[in-house]
This record gives C-alpha cells, structure tokens and sequence, in this order.
C-alpha cells in the first residue's frame, strides 16, 4: 500500500522536474536550487491543518453499536474504496464509534457526503488463519456502508 503512495510521489515529482532519476537512484538532490523552498516543521504543521475536516455533523442513528458482531461485504467495486481486500467476508466486532465521517467512497466522485464510521476489531485468526499468534487482534477503522449485521 505504501509502497504504491511512495511510487506515485517520485513518478510525479520526476514528471515535474523537481527531481532526475539519479537522485531517486542515490536519495539526495545533486544540486541545490532555490526554485523550491521546503517548508520547516512549523509550515508543515500549518499545512497539514489546513485541510478540511472530515468529521460531520449529522443527526442519523447508527445502524451499528459498540460490541455488535459485523460482517464485511465482500465485494469488489471497480472505483475507489477504502476496505481493506484482507477484511473482506471476514467477522469482527464494533469496538468504536467515530461519528459521521466524510465517506472517501463518494469523496473520490467529488460528492462530498458522510457516513457513520466504525473502529471494527477483528482477530487475527479471522483474517489470516489459525497458524497466527494467539490473542492478537486487529482493528481497522470501517464506514456503515461496508459493513453488515453478522
């Protein structure tokens, strides 16, 4: 997942011309240049909370409360989604409510509407196989859409 966020930077920083392919090669800048100034800490910080939030207000029920068993659908959509293909069909249980949250399923269509979004635990047994440590879970953070009532 990473590694595809990490491709797609370079690729587009080397269609800019902001850096050469040596560069990426060796991993530091071959000469110094003032056509692009990199923020302090202080600007970066100032950047990165200028985003919009992604919390909504918005009066609907939850259709799902803490402790409910659920079901991931397992689907394949063609557009952008954010369910991890490693939880899908996979059981767990709400073990977080986080409100209603932007839903990055429409956002990705320049729709901006919200939906509940769920911290969902699941143990690793359920998603990988019985040979995995014992007692270990994992929770991923799920919107309404994706789940169902198991």
């Amino acid at each position: 997942y990473y590694e595809n966020w990490l491709v797609g930077l370079e690729t587009l920083l080397f269609k800019k011309g902001m850096i050469t392919r040596e560069e990426l090669q060796i991993g530091k800048t071959q000469k110094p240049t003032d056509k692009y100034r990199v923020p302090d800490v202080k600007k970066v910080s100032a950047i990165l909370a200028s985003g919009g939030p992604t919390r909504l207000t918005d009066s609907r029920e939850s259709k799902f409360q803490l402790g409910d068993q659920v079901r991931v659908y397992n689907n394949h959509p063609l557009s952008h989604t954010r369910v991890p293909r490693y939880t899908r069909g996979c059981v767990g249980r709400i073990a977080r409510l986080h409100g209603v949250h932007v839903f990055p399923d429409e956002n990705a269509k320049g729709n901006r509407q919200g939906q509940h979004l769920y911290s969902v635990q699941f143990e690793a047994e359920v998603l990988w196989g019985e040979n995995t440590e014992a007692y270990c879970s994992v929770n991923v953070d799920l919107w309404e859409p994706y789940l169902k009532a198991a």
